[in-house]
This record gives C-alpha cells, sequence and structure tokens, in this order.
C-alpha cells in the first residue's frame, strides 16, 4: 500500500511546487526589475535593441557599452578624442532599424554602430545655420524611418532636419515659429514621419510633419513629465510615479501608476512593450513591462 501511494505523494509535490513556482512568477512579472551601474560607470544615457541587449552612454569614461539585464559588459567602445569612433562630449543615442546613434554635441557629428558596437560611419553635422539662428547647440537626436536625422538644441530651442547624409540641414521648429512657443525642448522623438517634441515647462506634447507644420497640440497637465520615449506605435512619457502612454495615430491616453520611478529620469528607451529608464542620480538602469 506505502508503494502504491508513494508515486502519487511525489506528484502532487511535483504539482505544488510548479504551481508555487508559477505564483512567483506571475507575481515577478508586473515588478520592476533593475540594475546598479559600477561605480566607473555614469550613465547619460541609453538605448535597447531588444530586451535584453542594453546600450549605456557613459559620459564619464565616453565610452558606449553594451550589457546584458544582469548588467555584465559584453563590450564597449570610445575614449575621448576626435578621430572616428571616438567621444569628445556624447549627449543622446537612439537606437534604429537594429542600429545604434550617437549625438557627439562636443564634436557636432552622428556616428552610427551596428549591434556589436562596430562604427558603422561617422557624419559632421552643420555647427551653423545661415540667418539669425547662429551656432547650435545639438542635444536631443531623433531619426524618422526614411533615415533622416533630427537634433535638438536645448539651449536655442531649435529642431533641425538634415538630409540621411547630414549634407542639408533645415530647422523646422524654433522660436517665433508661427506653430510653436517652446519653453523648453525636454524631449523629441520621431514615430514613421512624424515629429513630437515635448515641453516640460508648458506641459505640452506637440506632434508634426517633417516640414514642422502642426498635427496635434496635447496639454497634459497632471503631471510633469521628464523624458518621452517610443516603441514606434506608442509614445511613453515618464515622470515620478506616473507613466502616461499615447497611441501616435489619436488622442487616446492610459496612465500607469509606477512608484518604482525615480524622483529624477535621465533618459528613457521603449522595446518589445518594456520601458527601460535611466537613473542617474542613483546610478541605476530601471525597468518593467507596459
Amino acid at each position: 500500500m506505502n508503494h502504491t501511494s508513494t508515486p502519487t505523494r511525489l506528484s502532487c509535490r511535483r504539482s505544488l511546487l510548479c504551481f508555487c513556482l508559477l505564483l512567483i512568477t506571475i507575481a515577478q512579472a508586473g515588478a520592476e526589475s533593475k540594475l546598479i551601474l559600477p561605480s566607473q560607470r555614469q550613465g547619460i544615457a541609453i538605448a535597447v535593441l531588444e530586451p535584453n541587449r542594453i546600450y549605456l552612454l557613459d559620459g564619464m569614461r565616453n565610452e558606449l557599452v553594451w550589457l546584458d539585464t544582469t548588467g555584465q559588459e559584453l563590450r564597449c567602445t570610445g575614449g575621448f578624442g576626435s578621430a572616428p569612433g571616438l567621444l569628445q562630449d556624447p549627449t543622446a543615442l537612439i537606437a534604429s532599424g537594429g542600429d545604434l546613434y550617437l549625438l557627439d554635441s562636443g564634436l557636432a557629428r552622428v556616428q552610427r554602430y551596428n549591434r556589436g558596437l562596430g562604427l558603422i560611419w561617422t557624419v559632421e553635422l552643420e555647427p551653423a545655420l545661415t540667418g539669425r539662428f547662429g551656432t547650435l547647440t545639438h542635444s536631443r537626436l531623433a531619426m524618422l524611418a526614411n533615415g533622416q536625422l533630427l537634433t535638438g538644441d536645448i539651449v536655442n530651442r531649435i529642431v533641425t532636419l538634415y538630409t540621411a547624409d547630414a549634407s542639408q540641414a533645415t530647422p523646422i521648429i524654433y522660436p517665433g515659429h508661427t506653430a510653436f512657443s517652446l519653453i523648453d525642448l525636454s524631449g523629441l522623438v520621431c514615430t514613421e514621419d512624424r515629429v513630437h517634441v515635448y515641453d516640460a515647462a508648458s506641459r505640452l506634447l506637440y506632434s508634426c510633419d517633417i516640414w514642422g507644420e502642426p498635427l496635434l497640440q496635447q496639454r497634459i497637465p497632471e503631471v510633469q513629465f521628464q523624458v518621452v520615449t517610443t516603441d514606434g506605435e506608442r509614445l511613453l512619457l515618464a515622470g515620478e510615479g506616473q507613466v502616461l502612454e499615447l497611441y501616435t495615430g489619436g488622442t487616446e491616453a492610459t496612465w500607469h501608476s509606477a512608484p518604482w520611478l525615480p524622483a529624477e529620469i535621465t533618459d528613457a528607451a521603449s522595446v518589445a512593450g518594456f520601458l527601460f529608464l535611466l537613473d542617474g542620480r542613483n546610478n541605476r538602469i530601471l525597468w518593467e513591462r507596459f
């Protein structure tokens, strides 16, 4: 009798163990994850190609670093200098089409890397535009679906559109523009052929075409969000304790309570339903599925 009941007991134990593991998995699915960056790294921007491929722009060492979600460094490139592949004052990093694009404000150029951090090309940006705009300070970076680049000047509040090879530059948003009156150029992202600019000071999100003609203006009075990112279909705005999800084809908005969000967010990236956030003050990266 004991021999016949032993397999039953083992089966029950296995079932109970599987059930407990399932409960743990479900409980963890909605919880945020994080990795603490080492003290020798100081992140100023992040980009993500896949949920387990994180790229960190290190402003202290002037390096681009490839990490996994455990924090292990798989490869890094860069260093201080002006030769192709080197950096002087990197300010922004984005992922598009399976590659990475890094904006260096000090050198006024964009460098393109493949997923393994191999340098593909370097293009020089126009340091000054003719007329009344003067010298540009390149701080924000975005890319349209056709490969054209956009940079944002947070000092002069100018968004400039470049051809794919950066040989021609056209300001599309600037002070005095009839459609926009930016106080703070807090965020710049693109979806297909739309340009989205977030002004945290005015709590306004502008959407326009590639000529700067307005398509949509949304006021977001409840929360002063700090960063904006996109996964191609959605815009995600993040601030302390809140994430706002907007679908680019309309005005429908979904609010998400996120108590785990830090008081200050340095940068954000989104891919495959995950939102990644860089907490520069505490030198860590946080992420959760949305």
